[in-house]
C-alpha cells in the first residue's frame, strides 16, 4: 500500500512504504503535534488576556483626549521633540484654524465659535512695534481683521495671519498654557521684530524666521 503524503515544496508529492511500525509513530506525532497547538492556543491566549489588561489604561487616555488635539510644546522644548513632560502626557492643543476665525469675523463661518476680543482691536493693543501693518490711507494702525485679510507681501510667511489666530486660541482655552501663553506669544512676537526677522527659541538655537515661527504655530496644533 502507498501513501501520499506533501513535501515542504508546494504541488510536489513524494512516496513512502506503509507498515504498522509507520502507523504508530503518525499517530503519536499527530498527538504531539495536537499538544503542542493546546499549549501554545492556551500561552497565546494569556498573553493576549494580559496584554489586554495592560492596553486599557492606555485606550482610556487615548480617548479622554481632544478629538483633533495636537501633542503640543514650548518653543524652547524645540530641541527634544517636546515629548517628554514630567507626570505624564505632553500638553494638548485643539486650536481653531486662523481662517475660520478671519471668516467667522466676516460672517461667513458656521462654526459655533466666537471671538475673545472685537475683530475690530487694533493689532498694536497686543503687539506692537511693526509698520507693516500700518493703514496708510485711513492714517492708523490695522485691526486684527484687517491683518488677517492681508495677502502676498502685505503679511510675508502668514505671520501676523497665525500669530493672531494662536492670540484667539489661546485666550479661548484651546491651547495648554504649558506650550504657550499670551505673553509668550507676544515675546515672540517682539524678538522678531527687534531683531529685524529673527527668534531664538533656547540658548544655542539656529535662530527662527517668520517661516519657522509659522511652522510652528501650525504643526503644534496652536494656530493650524
Amino acid at each position: 500500500m502507498t501513501l501520499f503524503t506533501r513535501a515542504a515544496s508546494p504541488l510536489i508529492y513524494t512516496e513512502h512504504q506503509f507498515s504498522p511500525r509507520t502507523a504508530a509513530q503518525s499517530e503519536k506525532a499527530m498527538n504531539q503535534d495536537k499538544d503542542t497547538h493546546q499549549t501554545v492556543t492556551s500561552e497565546a491566549r494569556r498573553k493576549l488576556i494580559r496584554g489586554g489588561m495592560a492596553a486599557g489604561p492606555l485606550l482610556v487616555t487615548l480617548t479622554s483626549r481632544p478629538v483633533l488635539a495636537t501633542t503640543c510644546y514650548s518653543p524652547s522644548e524645540t530641541l527634544s521633540g517636546a515629548v517628554s513632560h514630567k507626570g505624564g502626557e505632553g500638553p494638548q492643543c485643539a486650536g481653531e484654524s486662523p481662517g475660520v476665525w478671519r471668516q467667522k469675523a466676516e460672517g461667513n463661518a458656521q462654526a459655533k465659535l466666537e471671538w475673545p476680543i472685537p475683530p475690530e482691536t487694533l493689532f498694536t493693543a497686543y503687539f506692537t512695534g511693526i509698520a507693516a501693518f500700518y493703514n496708510h490711507d485711513q492714517n492708523r494702525y490695522m485691526t486684527m481683521l484687517e491683518v488677517m485679510q492681508l495677502q502676498g507681501n502685505g503679511d510675508p510667511y502668514k505671520l501676523g495671519f497665525h500669530v493672531i489666530g494662536a492670540l484667539l486660541n489661546i485666550m479661548t482655552n484651546r491651547v495648554d498654557p504649558l506650550a504657550l501663553t499670551v505673553s509668550g506669544l507676544q515675546a515672540i512676537w517682539s524678538e522678531y521684530v527687534s531683531t529685524g526677522g529673527t527668534y531664538t527659541p533656547f540658548a544655542g538655537a539656529t535662530p527662527w524666521g517668520g517661516a519657522e515661527i509659522t511652522a510652528y504655530l501650525k504643526s503644534t496644533g496652536i494656530a493650524p
